[in-house]
Parts: C-alpha cells; sequence; structure tokens
C-alpha cells in the first residue's frame, strides 16, 4: 500500500493527463497562433509530469512507463519524447503517399499513435500504481473518446478482455488472479 503522499501525488497525475492530451492535440490544430503555445506548454509540463510519475512508480512499472517516452526505434515507431521534440514537423512524405494513408495526418508524428496511446497507458501504469488490487467488477479502463479520456467504470466480462488484449502482448497477463487481491 502506498503512503498518503504518494497516493495523493498520483491522483495529482492522473487528473492532469487530460490537459496533457489537450495541449497535445492543441500542439497540432492547424491554426498555429493555437498551436505555438501549446508546443511551448506542451514541452514544459510533459517532462516535469514525467519525471513525477517515475519518482512515484514502483519498480516493476517503471521499464514500461519509460518504453512508452522513449522509442526503442524512433525512427519507425516514433513515441512521446519524438512528438513533443517535433509536434508540428510536416511530414515529408505527405504529398507524394496515396490518399488511403494520408489518415497518419500532415505531421512527421502522429497524435494517436507518437503522443495519445502512449500517453494512455502510461496513465494505465499510473492507475495500476495507485491500486493494490484490481477487480473484476470494476476495474477503471481510461480510454480516449472523441478528443477527452472517458473515466467510466467498465465491469465483468469487458474488464477482462481488456485486460487479457492489453497484457498478453507484454507477457504480463497470467490470468483473472492478476486483478484480485491476493
Amino acid at each position: 500500500m502506498h503512503r498518503t503522499g504518494e497516493a495523493r501525488r498520483i491522483t495529482a497525475l492522473l487528473s492532469q493527463t487530460e490537459e496533457l492530451a489537450e495541449l497535445g492535440r492543441t500542439a497540432q490544430d492547424e491554426d498555429g497562433s493555437l498551436a505555438e503555445p501549446a508546443v511551448r506548454q506542451l514541452q514544459t509540463r510533459y517532462p516535469a509530469w514525467y519525471a513525477a510519475g517515475l519518482a512515484v512508480l514502483p519498480e516493476d512499472l517503471r521499464d514500461r512507463f519509460v518504453e512508452q517516452y522513449e522509442a526503442k526505434h524512433p525512427t519507425l515507431s516514433p513515441r512521446i519524447k519524438q512528438f513533443i521534440a517535433h509536434p508540428r514537423q510536416p511530414w515529408a512524405l505527405y504529398n507524394s503517399v496515396p490518399r488511403f494513408l494520408k489518415g497518419h495526418g500532415r505531421w512527421q508524428h502522429s497524435l494517436k499513435q507518437s503522443y495519445e496511446e502512449p500517453l494512455l497507458e502510461q496513465r494505465r501504469l499510473l492507475l495500476e500504481a495507485s491500486s493494490p488490487c484490481w477487480s473484476l467488477t470494476a476495474w477503471r479502463t481510461p480510454r480516449f473518446h472523441a478528443g477527452r479520456i472517458d473515466r467510466s467504470m467498465d465491469g465483468g466480462n469487458d474488464a477482462l478482455t481488456n485486460a487479457e488484449s492489453h497484457h498478453s502482448s507484454a507477457g504480463r497477463f497470467h490470468g483473472p488472479r492478476d486483478f484480485v487481491c491476493g
């Protein structure tokens, strides 16, 4: 169980994720007059948030938290670090690729794949660190929906299905016992 101060810090970090997500979206806004201040704020606020997150996470979750920031292969699969450094860098191939590939957007670093999805995973890791156990009937799963994080409660089989699909790829899910106080 976490000390009260540590639990408060995690709660504060969790509450800041929506603001960070919004800064990322605004940083890639078509209106440069809105985007540039958001880029500067993001480049200031995210590193402080990241450092605070690392400080409160248990050791077994830190590597996974860092993986969402640092890309193993930044050219092929950029992560938060690359997104924050250059959120408005134009994608050099944008004008020469077929239309079906343009879903990536006009920027070099995709908002969804390089920033929102890794930020969501970091938030999930903080949630995991803040909870001494996970329940199959009330597993809190944050999701990005229409530009915001949905903080609804999933329950029952949906929670287990979400957990299995998420954890099986990381090799950490071993069955329902992982989500029940033991």
